[in-house]
């Protein structure tokens, strides 16, 4: 961005960036519908990096709040969304 944004505000420090509370979405309908599809679905069950058992297991406790697993839940989504696209 140097030379098209202003230094002033290309160099500050007070930048920092964001969380997003992806461990409430993944509790929402909305996303619990989408994620219980994912993981009794065929290509996920027959995914060979995924225990797909465990990964029921481990959502069931995430939607219990007894834990919070949303970063794994975040890769099972792109690695089975990566895996059915290169079919």
């Amino acid at each position: 961005m140097k030379g098209i944004m202003p230094e002033k505000i290309r160099t500050r420090q007070s930048k920092i960036g964001f969380g997003t509370p992806e461990d409430e979405w993944f509790r929402t309908t909305l996303f619990q519908s989408f994620i219980e599809n994912m993981l009794n679905s065929r290509d996920f069950n027959e995914n060979p990096y995924i225990n797909s058992k465990i990964a029921k297991e481990q959502y069931s406790l995430h939607l219990s709040r007894k834990t919070n697993i949303s970063q794994e839940i975040w890769k099972w989504i792109n690695l089975n969304e990566w895996l059915n696209k290169i079919k």
